[in-house]
């Protein structure tokens, strides 16, 4: 039994992991096919620092933690959102 329980332990794992990284590889995508220069800058700068709190998550649990997790999260909601803004804005 113990053995399916680190294996349980390790799928979850790397299903946060994968999807953590599909999220930032999808974001790190739409922020370099923004036309509006100042729009393109804010949104790499974003996905920048979400970036740095996956690094800093490996050692420590950044990412869960208050201040972070707002920011990952509303993160990820503008650079979702900012093609849709870009698209509006020409």
């Amino acid at each position: 039994m113990g053995e399916i329980m680190g294996a349980n332990r390790y799928y979850r794992f790397y299903t946060l992991v994968c999807m953590l990284m599909y999220l930032l590889g999808k974001g790190t995508g739409i922020a370099w096919t923004i036309k509006d220069q100042n729009l393109r800058v804010i949104s790499i700068a974003i996905t920048a620092g979400i970036a740095g709190i996956f690094v800093c998550s490996y050692g420590n649990e950044v990412i869960n933690n208050m201040p972070s997790n707002i920011f990952v999260n509303l993160g990820f909601a503008m650079i979702f959102n900012a093609s849709k803004i870009d698209k509006q804005s020409s």
